[in-house]
């Protein structure tokens, strides 16, 4: 999944893009209004979390000016012990924590996120060839996990939550890397041959012109190995 993350707090956004970078989050971290809002604009993104301030605007208030641009993208309210939790819902967050945020709290949180965008109930996104254990970070065919680097992880999981549908190679590539990383011409390919090594044949298929899909049906889970 790939983050947003804006707020004014320096420390909280040092914390917090360590943290996730740990737990292989792609974290990109804004400035400025101007700079949120074409974000938003440009790009997807797994979620936003934001506040307690930012740019010198209560989080409240800037989740209800950003109401528009905020379609389809979680958002995570952080609050500090000024700040109201029904306020911050009510202006739009999907969720929200007091700061500093406990880590693992706000990851399970994310994993929500990831799951209700697919309809899942569990760790796993699945579909009916291939599944992705999101605590685990690992592949999941029949009974076998199957232990997938950095990369392939969150290329995965994006081609599995738009299972059926094409993906493009933009998307893929604004998904996995941060735009602060200097990333080599072929890496995105070089990510997907591999993937294609670890996982049953014809999963991933090039849709020429367009990029890359995962064939299946998303959400028919496979049988989780015990």
């Amino acid at each position: 999944m790939r983050l947003l993350l804006a707020t004014d707090d320096q420390a909280l956004r040092g914390r917090l893009t360590d943290e996730l970078d740990r737990h292989w989050y792609c974290v990109d971290g804004v400035l400025t209004r101007s700079e949120l809002n074409l974000a938003l604009t440009e790009y997807e993104w797994g979620g936003l979390l934001v506040g307690p301030s930012f740019d010198g605007q209560a989080v409240g208030t800037l989740l209800g000016v950003l109401k528009s641009k905020l379609t389809g993208v979680p958002v995570v309210a952080l609050l500090d012990a000024r700040g109201h939790l029904g306020e911050a819902l009510d202006a739009g967050a999907d969720d929200a924590m007091t700061v500093p945020p406990d880590i693992d709290e706000l990851l399970a949180r994310l994993r929500a996120f990831d799951r209700r965008r697919v309809g899942g109930t569990d760790s796993l996104l699945a579909t009916d060839a291939v599944a992705i254990d999101l605590a685990a970070c690992c592949a999941v065919v029949g009974e076998r996990r199957i232990p997938l680097k950095r990369r392939e992880f969150q290329i995965l999981k994006h081609l599995i939550t738009h299972a059926g549908r094409p993906v493009s190679a933009r998307s893929l590539h604004d998904h996995v890397y941060g735009w602060s990383e200097d990333v080599v011409s072929n890496a995105l390919h070089v990510h997907i041959h591999n993937l294609r090594r670890k996982l049953p044949a014809g999963v991933i298929v090039t849709v020429r012109g367009v990029g890359f899909m995962m064939h299946g049906r998303r959400g028919a889970l496979v049988r989780t190995p015990r």
